[in-house]
């Protein structure tokens, strides 16, 4: 996993106008930042969330993107080595996956974490766009 433009922040990819574009779109779909509006925006819907690849080079970005677009989701394993000094991933962390030309295509958040002996295993819950319908799921059953 990295980030292709180096870190999220002042001058990576989360303040590039395309993510932030895409945060728009994505965050309305993904329901979230649904107070009411005399709270005013709230800090998770006017900061995007981390932009990121999942791969270490462009092509295996795009073909872990094409993994999570058709699956739903994806497991990553790390070593706890790896996080030197920097905090695990925890459940609930929300991330912008870019493909391989460092476009924003998809908004994830963490479904799991982990740590198996060396090894920190995480599974990325895609949000938007929808996930792929699961064979065999009732319409009534959908909304959950």
């Amino acid at each position: 996993m990295t980030d292709l433009d180096g870190p999220a922040g002042a001058d990576g990819p989360a303040d590039e106008p395309r993510v932030r574009a895409f945060w728009e779109v994505a965050k309305r779909h993904a329901k979230l930042g649904r107070m009411p509006g005399w709270f005013g925006p709230s800090a998770l819907e006017s900061v995007p969330p981390p932009a990121w690849s999942l791969g270490f080079s462009r092509g295996e970005a795009d073909e872990s993107l094409a993994a999570l677009l058709e699956r739903g989701s994806v497991v990553i394993e790390v070593a706890v080595s790896d996080y030197a000094g920097e905090a695990l991933p925890c459940v609930g962390t929300l991330g912008i996956v870019l493909d391989g030309a460092d476009e924003p295509r998809a908004l994830v958040a963490t479904g799991a974490v982990d740590v198996l002996g060396d090894r920190v295993v995480e599974r990325i819950d895609l949000l938007y766009p929808r996930p792929p319908r699961r064979s065999g799921v009732s319409d009534l059953l959908a909304p959950w």
